[in-house]
């Protein structure tokens, strides 16, 4: 039971939240998607939003992805 217990432990992760008052609108939409978590932590340097990895992986909508994105994109132009 435990082995058991410690794959599902890593299976689900916790939630990342930019701010406390994002984790209500970021549970629900997990929950949307079908995805478990097994806690939150607020992660300041995602600036808005939230990510979580589950398994192999990463569910990310957080504000700092779209900046790097929209970084590498203008890098990669020029």
């Amino acid at each position: 039971l435990k082995k058991m217990q410690a794959r599902h432990e890593k299976e689900f992760t916790k939630l990342e939240v930019a701010s406390e008052k994002e984790t209500a609108k970021a549970l629900k939409e997990l929950d949307s998607l079908g995805i478990d978590t097994n806690g939150v932590h607020v992660n300041h340097s995602l600036i808005k939003g939230w990510r979580i990895l589950r398994k192999d992986v990463l569910v990310d909508r957080s504000a700092k992805k779209g900046l790097i994105d929209l970084y590498t994109n203008i890098t990669n132009h020029h």
